[in-house]
């Protein structure tokens, strides 16, 4: 059986990085790697989606491997601008498939699972997963 090999984004230079959050074009796998860090407000989520899309179109990406490990408190406030507004931009951009790797935060992990399940009719195929190594296995299969 062949080795897993993960990738390891820590070697490569983020396209975008703020104090919420780092974009990384994985070419090799064909997404993006998105690490939210702390506790952003509501227009910082906004604006870090708004830099996700972005580098989707710029970059031809159409999968994100979307980890919330460094991520505190909630984000249930833009989950509705995120499913009717942010989700149908980025579907038509050919968005199809999110790896979301929970936050050890309560309040990060429910607002996951808050977007998931107010988020299930969707076309996108999105799971949540307790590691990285879950996720990344996910994601290349999809």
């Amino acid at each position: 059986m062949a080795l897993l090999t993960l990738p390891n984004y820590t070697e490569h230079q983020p396209v975008h990085s703020t104090k919420y959050l780092e974009v990384f074009v994985d070419k090799e796998n064909q997404w993006l790697y998105t690490n939210w860090i702390g506790t952003p407000s509501a227009q910082a989520i906004k604006d870090g989606m708004e830099v996700i899309l972005d580098a989707m179109k710029q970059h031809g990406i159409t999968k994100i491997l979307n980890d919330n490990r460094q991520m505190k408190g909630t984000w249930t406030a833009i989950i509705d601008w995120a499913i009717n507004d942010w989700t149908p931009r980025a579907l038509k951009a050919g968005y199809r498939a999110t790896g979301m790797i929970y936050s050890p935060d309560v309040f990060g992990k429910f607002s996951v699972d808050s977007f998931l399940k107010q988020n299930k009719d969707s076309v996108l195929q999105q799971m949540p997963f307790h590691s990285f190594k879950e996720a990344v296995e996910w994601l290349r299969a999809q």
